[in-house]
């Protein structure tokens, strides 16, 4: 009997099902990460279109964070893993790949974003 109730406290929950289609829009979730300045609660997301690349986002931040220099550094990494990716990546495959589905079917996808490196 106390091997049944061991083996029902081990019991993990099933992970949440994985994307397999990309809607026509995704909502991108800001985060600050390594000592960066916050966003105003009302800048922190925005809806995008799948079919644009990554390089809409870091261009969006880069107004958000006023780093119109040329030489300003803005680091970018998408999910938990902390994955650093390309510009020119679709909103699409980032999604596919990092993204989450919300309860209602909404894609989203949460980027973080730092002034140094955060992680290696």
């Amino acid at each position: 009997m106390a091997e049944a109730e061991d083996r029902a406290d081990t019991a993990e929950e099933p992970a949440p099902a994985p994307i397999t289609v990309v809607s026509e829009s995704v909502l991108v979730k800001f985060r600050a990460a390594g000592g960066a300045p916050q966003l105003l609660p009302e800048k922190k997301k925005i809806k995008c279109k799948t079919i644009l690349e990554f390089k809409v986002i870091a261009d969006h931040l880069r107004k958000l964070l006023l780093l119109e220099r040329a030489d300003a550094s803005l680091f970018l990494y998408v999910s938990t893993n902390h994955v650093s990716p390309s510009l020119d990546e679709t909103l699409a495959n980032l999604t596919l790949l990092y993204g989450r589905s919300t309860a209602k079917g909404a894609c989203e996808l949460e980027v973080a974003y730092a002034l140094t490196p955060a992680w290696g």
